[in-house]
Parts: structure tokens; C-alpha cells; sequence
């Protein structure tokens, strides 16, 4: 659960910057700014006040975390692991679960079109060998 903490109060840093990085730019404030976590235990252990042992290497992101969750700049849901939309950015899916997380984006595949490719090989001469080609587009809404 370390990393999960760790990971959150990155993610919150993140999150402020880019607040302040509008606001500069003449956006007024969004607030508060709302963090979607896949681990039940770190929002558990930023919405507890009690202090545990366990935690006491986190405590510096722990009150960074809890602080702005107390003042309300900040604010933490839990969000399925099903449905993390970062995940198709890092980690190997299965073709249903991609399918799915691009549809949650907003994305959907295009009917894939057959390309000739014409390749060398060996002895034989050319080889005629088909290759599948997509493309994404942005469904409309």
C-alpha cells in the first residue's frame, strides 16, 4: 500500500500544480479537485486521523494528503480497478478490456483494413503476406 500512498500524493501535487498553472492563465479555480483511486486502503488511511506505526515512514505525504482533504481543496473517490482508464497506457490488456477503456475515453476502433506487404524470403522470391491495418476515432456524443 506504500506505493499506492506514494503514488496519491503525487498524483495531489500534480493536481495543485496544474491548478495554479490554470488559474495563471486566467482560469478561475476548480475546486475542490477530485483524485480517483483504485485502493480502498490508501483513501482509508488518508480519511483516518488515527495515527498507526505502520505509517509512520508515510508521514509526511500522509498529512499532505490529509490536509487537503480536511481543508477541501482536495477530494478522493474510489474508482474500480475494472475501470481505470490509465491502465491501457501501461499495462497488456486483453482485447475485451482494451476495447472497453477506449470506449470509457471515448475512442472506438475502425473496421481494420487488409495492406499488401511484399517481403524477400529466402529462396522462395516474393511472398505476398496480408497485414492489418485501424485506425482510432472519437466517437461523438
Amino acid at each position: 500500500m506504500e506505493s499506492e500512498y506514494r503514488a496519491l500524493a503525487e498524483g495531489m501535487k500534480e493536481a495543485i500544480w496544474l491548478g495554479y498553472l490554470l488559474k495563471d492563465l486566467g482560469f478561475r479555480e476548480l475546486a475542490p479537485k477530485t483524485i480517483s483511486c483504485d485502493n480502498q486502503g490508501a483513501i482509508q488511511l488518508a480519511h483516518n486521523t488515527t495515527h498507526h506505526a505502520r505509517t509512520k515512514h508515510l508521514e509526511i505525504q500522509l498529512h499532505f494528503i490529509r490536509n487537503h482533504i480536511e481543508q477541501e481543496t482536495m477530494s478522493l473517490t474510489y474508482y474500480p480497478t475494472e475501470d481505470m482508464i490509465a491502465d491501457i497506457m501501461t499495462k497488456a490488456l486483453a482485447r475485451d478490456r482494451h476495447a472497453k477503456l477506449m470506449e470509457l475515453m471515448g475512442l472506438k476502433t475502425t473496421i481494420p483494413s487488409p495492406i499488401e506487404d511484399i517481403s524477400e524470403s529466402g529462396s522462395q522470391g516474393k511472398a505476398r503476406m496480408a497485414m492489418m491495418s485501424g485506425s482510432v476515432e472519437l466517437l461523438d456524443y
